[in-house]
């Protein structure tokens, strides 16, 4: 998200020296081959600064916060591997009520681990 702050950047100077929207599309498509901002986006902040937005930073999303990342959820899951280092990860997730996905991602993002020939290792161990 950051790359098109330079995109927004020119078409927010755009908007201010008042070209066209269909004049601005092909432009900027033009200028910026490789990370360009989709058409819908490109009318979507052009209609934003047209109606006087200031700010090429993306709006914070207001979502669902994870709730099975916890420290509680992190420290069961790392017990119940180091137990058994065999366990499969939809049985972890069964045993601590989170979904399979969380389990993963606890796995690879927080705890560092990786699963190689049925077993749960750290990354630094394995070889990659």
């Amino acid at each position: 998200m950051k790359k098109n702050i330079e995109e927004r950047v020119c078409l927010k100077f755009c908007v201010v020296n008042g070209i066209l929207c269909s004049d601005l599309t092909a432009t900027i498509q033009k200028c910026y081959a490789k990370a360009v901002l989709s058409k819908t986006r490109i009318y979507e902040f052009y209609k934003a600064f047209k109606d006087g937005r200031e700010s090429v930073e993306y709006k914070p999303c207001s979502g669902k916060p994870s709730t099975s990342s916890t420290e509680n959820n992190t420290n069961q899951v790392k017990e119940i591997i180091l137990h058994n280092r065999l366990s499969s990860l939809r049985d972890i997730a069964r045993e601590v009520h989170i979904s399979h996905e969380s389990v993963r991602s606890t796995f690879v993002d927080i705890l560092g681990m990786k699963r190689v020939n049925a077993r749960i290792v750290p990354k630094e161990l394995n070889g990659d």
